[in-house]
């Protein structure tokens, strides 16, 4: 009898998670409504952004950052009421250019794991000396792609 050979995902099938992050909802991320703000979900894909990138760059301190921030958009699912204490971030690396990556984000529940928010970014890697955008690193690359916590 012939071994199947696995089949590789589809193209468009996304990598799974690299990294989880649980943040703590505060006071002062709720609105008049009750409910977290708006821009306080980018505020949490900041923080899980941050903790992958110093984790999977290698990098010791956030002061060693060495991209920046060229698009951020986010769908929003449901919201964060004043009675729940923390959300969960989820991020992974789904594309990765000659001088820029895309990471997602699921930002949800712990509880139950429903889904509040999803969000994108693109960061483009950077030289703050020179002001300009230089070209990602094999070994970071590698590490965008291949390196995860979870």
């Amino acid at each position: 009898m012939a071994r199947k050979t696995p089949r590789a995902p589809p193209a468009d099938t996304p990598p799974k998670w690299q990294h989880r992050v649980l943040i703590p909802v505060q006071f002062r991320d709720f609105d008049l409504m009750g409910h977290v703000n708006n821009a306080v979900y980018l505020a949490y894909c900041e923080q899980a952004r941050t903790e992958f990138y110093v984790r999977a760059s290698g990098k010791t301190s956030v002061r060693d950052l060495d991209f920046v921030v060229a698009r951020a958009e986010i769908d929003f699912r449901s919201s964060v009421r004043h009675d729940e204490s923390q959300v969960e971030v989820l991020v992974r690396t789904s594309k990765v250019g000659e001088s820029s990556w895309t990471l997602e984000y699921l930002v949800r529940r712990p509880a139950d794991g429903s889904v509040v928010a999803e969000a994108r970014t693109v960061q483009v890697y950077y030289d703050y000396g020179s002001r300009e955008k230089r070209p990602i690193p094999e070994a970071l690359r590698r590490r965008l792609v291949d390196f995860s916590t979870l």
